[in-house]
């Protein structure tokens, strides 16, 4: 007794890798978008220079929200005599699940198989 299985499934694992690699820096920019306009929109406007200078950047696997000013520390985690007044992490923790469908919508459409 012999079995005979005939498949015209094709392995697409190169060209899935790159797909997926660009998937995931597309859902990174995303992201990064999403949350520094958050980030932006959740800040104390006092002068306004914390707002203006809140940047984003990423790379093939991280992306970075923030702000180089001197100040912004304290104002995110509060000191002894300030109360802290959180705007980065909340735009991140209030949008988690907003980046979840991102990187599900975009990474789903990957094919490994045709």
């Amino acid at each position: 007794m012999s079995y005979s299985v005939n498949s015209d499934l094709v392995w697409k694992g190169n060209e899935a890798k790159k797909a997926t690699d660009i998937a995931i820096s597309k859902a990174l920019e995303m992201s990064a978008i999403l949350v520094s306009n958050a980030a932006v929109k959740n800040a104390p406007k006092d002068t306004g220079l914390l707002k203006a200078s809140i940047t984003r950047d990423f790379d093939d696997k991280n992306a970075y929200i923030g702000t180089g000013l001197e100040y912004a520390p304290y104002v995110e985690f509060g000191t002894r005599k300030q109360k802290a007044q959180p705007y980065l992490r909340p735009a991140l923790l209030l949008n988690i699940d907003k980046i979840k469908r991102i990187f599900g919508k975009l990474c789903k459409g990957v094919k490994f198989i045709d």
